[in-house]
C-alpha cells in the first residue's frame, strides 16, 4: 500500500556563521513552518533555518500513534534533507516537547543536535490538555484571521493534546545542553498550564522582550538574536 506523505523540512534562511537551526512549530493550530519567517529572516546570512511541522497537520499526512512515532518520522526527514551536518533544534511552545523527542532519536541515530532551545515551552497540564489546545487553537483563529486553518489542522491539534496528555521530558543519558527562552510578559490565557511557562531538566535560561505570542512575530528579532548569541558563546 502507498505510504501517507511525511512533512519535509522547508529552509528559511540561509548563512555560514554557526550550525543549522531545524525549527518545529507549535502542536496547536494553526501549523505553518511560516510560524517561524520572521525569526530566520533575522537569522538569514548567520544560519541555514530549517522548519519541519509535526506529522499530521497538513491534508493527507498520517497521524502518528505515539510522540516518539512522531519524533521518528521527523528523524528521517531530517536525516534526508540535512545529513549528519551540525544541528542545533529550536521548539516553540508545545512543539519543544517534540523537539526533546527528536533529539533523542536523532542522538540514538549516531546525529546528536549540538543544543536544545525551548522558546516559552509549557509544561503539560495534569489534566484535559486536548481541550486545553484546541480551546488555545480557537483563539489563536479568532485572533489571527488571515492565517489559514482548515479541520485536519484541529484534528491534529487534538490528536496530539491526547498524546501528550500527561507527558513530562525524561532526560537522557546524552542531553543536549538547553536553553531556555522566557517571553517576559506573562500572557495566562494563551498557555495550557496555569503559571509561567518552565521547564522541569536541567536547562540555561534567557528572558526576551515581549509575550508568549510575541515571541515569533512582533518580537522575533531579539528573539532570534538571543539565540544565535548563546549558541556562539557556547
Amino acid at each position: 500500500g502507498t505510504t501517507a506523505p511525511a512533512p519535509r523540512p522547508v529552509r528559511l534562511a540561509t548563512g555560514i556563521e554557526g550550525e543549522a537551526l531545524l525549527c518545529l512549530p507549535s502542536l496547536v493550530a494553526p501549523v505553518t513552518a511560516y510560524q517561524y519567517s520572521r525569526f530566520a529572516a533575522a537569522l538569514h546570512g548567520s544560519r541555514d533555518v530549517w522548519v519541519l511541522p509535526a506529522p499530521g497537520y497538513a491534508a493527507g499526512e498520517a497521524l502518528p500513534d505515539s510522540p516518539e512515532a512522531a519524533a521518528a518520522r521527523q528523524a528521517e526527514a531530517v536525516l534526508a534533507a540535512i545529513g549528519d551536518k551540525p544541528l542545533t533544534l529550536v521548539g516553540y511552545s508545545s512543539g519543544g516537547w517534540q523537539a526533546h523527542l527528536l533529539a533523542a532519536v536523532l542522538a540514538e541515530a549516531g546525529a546528536p543536535p549540538r543544543a536544545l532551545v525551548l522558546l516559552d515551552s509549557p509544561e503539560t497540564p495534569d489534566e484535559n490538555l486536548a481541550l486545553a489546545m484546541v480551546a488555545t487553537s480557537c483563539r489563536l483563529i479568532r485572533d489571527f484571521p488571515d492565517v489559514p486553518v482548515d479541520a485536519d489542522q484541529l484534528t491534529a491539534t487534538a490528536h496530539y493534546g491526547r498524546l501528550f496528555d500527561g507527558w513530562r521530558p525524561a532526560p537522557a543519558a546524552e542531553a543536549p545542553r538547553t536553553l531556555f527562552v522566557a517571553a517576559a510578559e506573562h500572557d495566562p490565557a494563551l498557555l495550557l498550564g496555569a503559571g509561567r511557562p518552565s521547564w522541569p531538566l536541567s536547562h540555561e535560561a534567557v528572558e526576551v522582550p515581549g509575550t508568549h505570542v510575541s515571541l515569533l512575530d512582533g518580537d522575533a528579532d531579539t528573539t532570534a538574536r538571543a539565540v544565535h548569541t548563546w549558541l556562539l558563546e557556547r
